[in-house]
């Protein structure tokens, strides 16, 4: 996992985790998160950067996380999807 891509699918931040910063992960879908179903709806199934760009969100999967607070997910809601922005792409494949 990059500097530049420790933003989690689900809005986490590696960058900040006391296991990443110890190499005890690797971040958001690998090694002991490889089997995480928020990664692979997202990056495999709906081939999206974040969660909160998926027409489902919040899911139950999402709701359900462990990770998260609900207070966290109303947060999300009001990140502002920059779609005018030519930088800016919500699929991996660009």
């Amino acid at each position: 996992m990059s500097e530049n891509s420790l933003a989690t699918v689900c809005g986490l931040y590696c960058g900040f985790c006391r296991l990443y910063m110890n190499n005890e992960c690797g971040g958001c879908g690998v090694g002991v998160r490889a089997n995480c179903k928020l990664y692979k709806c997202c990056r495999n199934d709906k081939n999206l950067k974040f969660c909160t760009l998926c027409s489902d969100f919040p899911c139950e999967s999402f709701l359900h996380s462990k990770c998260l607070h609900p207070d966290w997910v109303e947060e999300l809601k009001k990140i502002p999807v920059k779609m005018n922005n030519p930088n800016y792409t919500s699929s991996l494949k660009d």
